[in-house]
């Protein structure tokens, strides 16, 4: 089964189950998926955004908000590139 031209986003919680996420990847991405993948702070006690990264060949969100100015977090318009751990924008 071929995954070409699909884009999966892949959301890695903390648990035993993170460690499955990057076979996960491998197998998606030798399909020809595009995986996105968002990490919670949990997932990061048990597999690092680098290795994920390295897996997915894509930057790998780990923040869901922004600050703004001094009114606090807000969440992210719809369509807005997220950051990524390695600090730059989302596609770029």
């Amino acid at each position: 089964m071929t995954l070409s031209g699909k884009r999966i986003l892949l959301i890695i919680s903390g648990g035993i189950a993170a460690y499955k996420s990057l076979d996960l990847i491998r197998r998606l991405r030798e399909r020809g998926a595009d995986v996105r993948p968002v990490m919670t702070a949990a997932a990061q006690r048990f597999v690092t955004p680098l290795t994920v990264g390295a897996l997915s060949a894509s930057h790998v969100f780990t923040e869901l908000f922004f600050a703004r100015g001094r009114t606090g977090c807000r969440p992210y318009p719809a369509g807005a590139p997220l950051r990524s751990r390695r600090g730059g924008a989302g596609n770029g």
